[in-house]
């Protein structure tokens, strides 16, 4: 995927991808390719279902991979959409529920 990426030569890229493995793939992209604005997104609840966040994650990721383009600066990194949420790849990690967050914002169990 890094060499596909790389030899394309474009500024930004979208990636579906299965939910279970989402942010890992994330993250060792983020480590190998620094140069471009990538969001790996997918749907908790599958695209067949009547809830499911796949439009909404697809559309955000557009939204933001069109936004970096014209932002004053551009935006550069590897980003996780889930659950309508984007966040940078190396900050992202998902709460019992599926629901994509920061390390921060997951629920600590009292002992």
């Amino acid at each position: 995927m890094v060499d596909v990426i790389n030899g394309e030569g474009y500024d930004s890229v979208l990636i579906t991808h299965g939910t279970d493995t989402l942010i890992e793939s994330a993250r060792y992209l983020a480590k190998r390719i620094t140069n471009r604005c990538i969001i790996l997104t997918g749907a908790v609840q599958p695209w067949c279902l009547k809830q499911s966040d796949a439009e909404i994650n697809i559309g955000m990721s557009l939204g933001f991979l069109i936004g970096s383009t014209y932002a004053p600066q551009p935006i550069r990194g590897v980003f996780v959409c889930l659950s309508g949420k984007i966040l940078p790849a190396n900050n992202a990690t998902r709460d019992p529920t599926g629901t994509l967050c920061t390390d921060s914002e997951v629920p600590q169990q009292v002992i």
